[in-house]
């Protein structure tokens, strides 16, 4: 990665000449979209682990730090309906690299 790096910013040395400014302004514009799409992402997927991790299932009580992210959680009136309304193919898109049953997954019983 530091060689690719290395290497782009010597090319773009090397060039600086003939790199024209409107290119500036598009990779700009691009990363400000980028960067909020990812964020978007980003802020699904934890709200949807969060949601899980407030409600495990299993007995007994819930820990006090259950407890915050359950309230935090049913207190929420942006991001819980934001992930209800668009979460579905974002969280389908990771489903590889999130839990099965995230909660399962947070519980405090084993699963065997």
């Amino acid at each position: 990665m530091i060689a690719v790096i290395v290497i782009v910013e010597g090319a773009a040395q090397l060039a600086s000449s003939q790199i024209q400014v409107g290119a500036l302004v598009f990779n700009r514009a691009l990363g400000v979209v980028l960067g909020v799409l990812t964020a978007i992402v980003l802020s699904v997927l934890v709200t949807f682990e969060l949601e899980a991790a407030g409600n495990p299932f299993g007995g007994g009580t819930l820990d006090s730090q259950q407890l915050q992210i359950r309230d935090a959680v049913k207190g929420s009136h942006i991001a819980v309906p934001l992930v209800s309304a668009i979460g579905k193919p974002i969280v389908t898109i990771f489903q590889l690299a999130l839990p099965v049953d995230p909660q399962i997954y947070f519980s405090q019983n084993p699963v065997s």
